[in-house]
């Protein structure tokens, strides 16, 4: 019966992943799910399967109806009535009505025991007739709520039901209407160049827009540039990010932040054979190396944040013009990059403790609120480390923007 509810509700008995692994979906996982459904899967489970059968014979509408616009006129919509001995009763009114957003009644109508069925079912010993009854024939767009009440002798049911009238086809720009515009879509992260360091950057996006405009291509299309967090041994999907509001730094063209002409601590650590070699390597991959990209990338931006303060000053007390523009930056993102930084921070100072949570549900419970005062302790004692996320995302908005 459990299997049947589930089938019914539209729950797959089982799926292959990725891989070709086979998955069956578990009793258990069935109830767990049926249950969050609202279904009382434990103790009324028979009643709750029959009433399933029912519907939406039942329930006299159904939940939902979109047509586009081009349905229409001759559009109809189900209504589901009781019957006796699979006929309609000799007593019967039916009165519905259809009401627009702003609650003005559209339409209104009273049908009696003419109604003609379209399909009859039966289910044990009562049966059920389908009725198609007509819309009206010039709706609007929009959304709209019909609601029905039938009467007969000794039964009373009220429903209703959301109407979606929806255009034929998607908006089309206006100057998508009359002429054709083309252009390339690829992932950043695969371009090569002898610019990069093992993975497409913002510098690669700016030549490659060049070259795109010097052939008057009009768009370029890539994959999203969302932050995949720390963890790049196992997590690299573009489409599974840690968060959707900061893009990843391993997209950062460093040779263009203009704190490495500056320092020669940085210039320094570029020129030595053993990381001139380890960058040759990483363009020469056959496959990103993304841990090891990262690695190079971040102890150069801690080196270059370095450089910064020296220069320019900490966000809270800016020496320069460019330092006041981290400044903005930093105040005007306020605790939403403040809390990211610090998941950031907590999320690699766990490996360096000797901890491999794979995720931060893992966490020691007093760090999985943000607003615990752990949390906001460990962010004052790793404040340099924080800045240096945020600096990296001050880096990046400029490169992109």
């Amino acid at each position: 019966m459990l299997a049947e509810l589930a089938d019914l509700c539209g729950l797959e008995s089982q799926y292959y992943d990725v891989a070709g692994n086979l998955h069956v979906t578990e009793p258990e996982t069935q109830a767990a799910i049926l249950t969050a459904m609202g279904y009382r899967c434990q103790d009324d489970l028979e009643q709750e399967l029959e009433r399933r059968r029912l519907w939406p014979w039942s329930e006299g509408v159904e939940p939902v109806l979109a047509l586009s616009q081009s349905k229409l006129p001759g559009a109809t919509w189900n209504l589901y009535v009781p019957l006796s001995r699979r006929r309609l009763p000799s007593v019967l009114k039916i009165a519905w009505k259809l009401e627009d957003k702003a609650g003005n009644y559209l339409h209104r109508e009273v049908v009696g025991p003419t109604l003609k069925l379209a399909e009859i079912r039966s289910f044990g010993k009562a049966a059920y007739g389908r009725a198609m009854l007509p819309l009206p024939a010039n709706l609007p767009l929009g959304y709209y709520n019909l609601q029905v009440q039938v009467e007969t002798s000794g039964f009373q049911k009220q429903g209703q039901m959301l109407l979606i009238i929806a255009p034929d086809r998607m908006y089309i720009p206006e100057n998508l209407q009359d002429e054709k515009i083309w252009g390339v879509n690829l992932p950043l992260y695969a371009i090569r160049s002898s610019h990069n360091w093992g993975i497409g950057d913002c510098g690669d996006l700016r030549r490659l827009l060049t070259l795109e405009s010097n052939v008057t291509a009009d768009v370029v299309g890539l994959n999203p540039l969302h932050h995949l967090g720390v963890r790049l041994d196992n997590n690299i999907s573009p489409y599974y990010p840690t968060t959707r509001c900061y893009s990843s730094p391993l997209y950062l063209d460093l040779n263009l932040v203009p704190e490495l002409s500056v320092s020669p601590e940085v210039q320094e650590f570029l020129t030595r054979p053993e990381i001139l070699a380890k960058i040759s390597k990483l363009r020469e991959n056959q496959y990103i190396d993304y841990p090891e990209v990262a690695r190079l990338k971040f102890s150069l931006l801690a080196k270059l944040l370095d450089t910064f303060v020296r220069h320019h000053g900490l966000p809270d007390s800016p020496k320069t013009a460019r330092g006041r523009d981290f400044a903005d930056y930093v105040n005007q993102e306020g605790e939403v990059l403040r809390k990211f930084a610090t998941f950031l921070a907590l999320s690699e100072y766990w490996p360096a403790q000797g901890k491999n949570y794979h995720s931060w549900q893992e966490w020691p419970a007093n760090y999985q609120d943000p607003t615990d005062p752990a949390v906001a302790e460990f962010a004052r004692q790793h404040e340099r480390h924080l800045c240096c996320h945020m600096y990296a995302q001050w880096l990046l908005s400029g490169q992109l923007r």
